[in-house]
């Protein structure tokens, strides 16, 4: 039978844990579930972000390069 781990007034190295979207995010072990909520939202609307930023400058390359015709 494995033991149930509690939280405890004594952090220690075994109860930290990094958060997968952000390597600076360090939280304990039992706020894990609620920060990948916020963390995950967050990632999603970054990498929104950046597909938008990547399409405009797609469109504006595009638009620079001049039309080939094939007549």
């Amino acid at each position: 039978m494995e033991a149930i781990r509690k939280s405890s007034i004594y952090n220690t190295p075994e109860d930290v844990i990094i958060c997968p979207y952000n390597k600076a995010h360090v939280l304990l072990w039992y706020r894990l579930e609620r920060h990948i909520w916020k963390c995950h939202r967050a990632d999603k609307v970054k990498q929104k972000d950046w597909y938008e930023m990547m399409v405009k400058e797609e469109e504006e390359e595009n638009s620079m390069s001049p039309a080939t015709s094939n007549s």
